[in-house]
This record gives C-alpha cells, structure tokens and sequence, in this order.
C-alpha cells in the first residue's frame, strides 16, 4: 500500500516516484539503480539511520527533504542544523512549500556542515547550534553559552565573551534540546550551562550564581529538577 506522502507526491505533475524503500538497503539500491534527483528521507531506515545511508556518497548526486515523525528527538535538532523537513502526518501545505523550494533551485539541501550538526543532536554530541538572525543563522559553540533567559517569545542568550544575542525563539525551544546537553531549566524564564554554575544557595528559597555573575532564583516548580542534574557532582 503506498504511503501518504507517495500518494501525493504522485499527483504532482512534475515528480515522478522511482522507488520507495523501507531500509538501508533498498534505499542504497535505488539510489544506485535509478539515479533519484531527490530523496525523501526518514531520519530512521530500519534499524539503521539515514547518515549512514549518506556516508555512503563523498559527493552526493541528490537533494535529500528529511521526513520523521519523531518530533520528541529529532526536530529541534534538525531545524538548528539542516534546510527543511517534513513532520509527519505530512500537510500538502507543507509538501507543496518544500517542492517550490526545489523547483526553484534554492539552497542545497544536502549541505554537508548541516548534516553534521543534525547527527551530533541525534548522537548526543552536540558541540554546536545554529541560532537564526535576520539573514540567516550564526554558528556557535553551546561550551560558550552561559545561560539563556526567556523573553516572552524571544530569548536573550549570553556568551562567555560578554556579548548577548536575542533570537526569536522561545525557551521551550532550547529546553527541547540543550536539556540533554548539561543544560538545566532552573526558572520558568532562565535555562543555564551546568559547566558554568559557581555556586548553589539555599537561601531565599534556593538561588545560582554563573560565570558571568548573574544570580538567578530557583523557582519550586524546577527546583527538584535542577537538584537531580547537579546530583552527580562529587561533594567533599
């Protein structure tokens, strides 16, 4: 039975599907085989992931669209790091979008440093994110952020150097990562870098102070939290 996204993508009267594979295999086969102009490429092949297909090619002769459905995993990773991607149930909105991109020959979708960044989210080893401005993205270390501080729908992210950087995300969208990265929510408007925590007060309800000298309360709603993350340091 053909898939949702195959239907549709059959409708379209400048697409042609020449192949549908559910593994690693048949996907190298009909690549192979059939020379594809793009790949629609779940994050997962079986028991395998999709940068294990493209490690395959030095030079990959194909435009790659990513599609998952595992959103608790996998998008935030792939917004920071790659072009696009489909988030299953996939909308014919959205489907059309991504096509007029290709149609119009816009940016490469299969950009080596952005595969990179989207496989060091999904592998654990995130080094890096990219944080959007208003012409593109800036690259930047996340060892260099301090903390993050909510701004209703924006975030000011401080760095190591002094310098503050607002973007137009909300905290929830650095939670969704960073959490797992030695990050720790410890307000409802204040994420910080464990690596940079100084010093932990009980006084007042609970409060931390990082390296660039900010003290920041510790709300009840993140305190129970934030004393399991700092559960493992040793204490002498």
């Amino acid at each position: 039975m053909a898939s949702a996204l195959e239907k549709m993508l059959n409708k379209q009267h400048n697409i042609e599907v020449v192949g549908v594979g559910n593994s690693l295999a048949e996907a190298a086969e009909y690549i192979e085989t059939c020379e594809p102009d793009v790949l629609f490429l779940d994050i997962l092949l079986g028991n395998n992931t999709a940068f294990e297909l493209l490690d395959r090619y030095e030079e990959k002769p194909f435009q790659t669209v990513f599609t998952t459905a595992h959103s608790n995993f996998a998008i935030q990773a792939i917004r920071a790091g790659a072009f696009d991607y489909l988030l299953k149930p996939i909308g014919r909105v959205q489907l059309s979008k991504t096509l007029e991109r290709l149609n119009n020959g816009s940016e490469l979708l299969h950009t080596e440093p952005r595969y990179q960044l989207t496989r060091q989210y999904l592998e654990g080893n995130c080094r890096q994110i990219a944080l959007p401005e208003s012409d593109g993205f800036r690259f930047v270390q996340v060892s260099d952020i301090i903390r993050i501080k909510a701004q209703g729908n924006y975030c000011d992210i401080f760095f190591t150097n002094r310098e503050k950087l607002t973007v137009t995300r909300q905290l929830k969208t650095f939670d969704g990562f960073l959490s797992h990265h030695g990050f720790c929510r410890v307000h409802h408007s204040h994420m910080i870098n464990l690596s940079h925590l100084l010093q932990y007060s009980k006084a007042d309800g609970g409060k931390v102070t990082v390296s660039d000298g900010e003290v920041i309360y510790v709300s009840k709603l993140y305190k129970e939290h934030f004393l399991r993350a700092i559960g493992d340091v040793k204490r002498v």
